[in-house]
């Protein structure tokens, strides 16, 4: 198998990582949206680790802290999602495959400790805002 095949499959695996994070954190529910109807089934993963973080800043009595701690860890989590993407559309260097799988530890690391601080035995619930259509499980 070419490098760049090998390459492709790690940060695929990167991506498929970030995935199980945000069904651990957040496990995608059928149906289920936020009050502004963005999804946050279980194809939504992004969806919900954005749900998660906003909850979880909001329902902290620090929260400007917690915000200035967390305001980019989604907008690192995309864009790590992004380019773990990448692997399966393009050519990737040794690099890139580097950087992806180093963030995806860290992003990866602080989105499980973020959960942590939520105290709720399933898992994290994003308050109020989830949404279930009638009818649903």
């Amino acid at each position: 198998m070419p490098l760049t095949e090998d390459l492709a499959q790690a940060v695929t695996t990167c991506r498929r990582i970030l995935k199980a994070v945000a069904d651990h954190l957040l496990p995608g529910v059928a149906a289920a949206t936020t009050e502004a109807g963005v999804s946050l089934n279980d194809a939504a993963y992004r969806n919900r680790i954005f749900q998660l973080i906003k909850d979880n800043v909001a329902s902290e009595a620090t929260a400007g802290t917690v915000k200035a701690a967390l305001g980019g860890l989604y907008d690192r989590f995309t864009a790590l999602d992004k380019l773990a993407s990448k692997g399966v559309h393009a050519e990737l260097g040794v690099h890139e495959a580097e950087l992806c799988a180093i963030s995806t530890y860290l992003v990866a690391g602080e989105l499980l400790s973020l959960g942590d601080s939520v105290d709720s035995p399933g898992g994290a619930q994003p308050s109020s805002m989830i949404r279930q259509a009638q009818g649903a499980d």
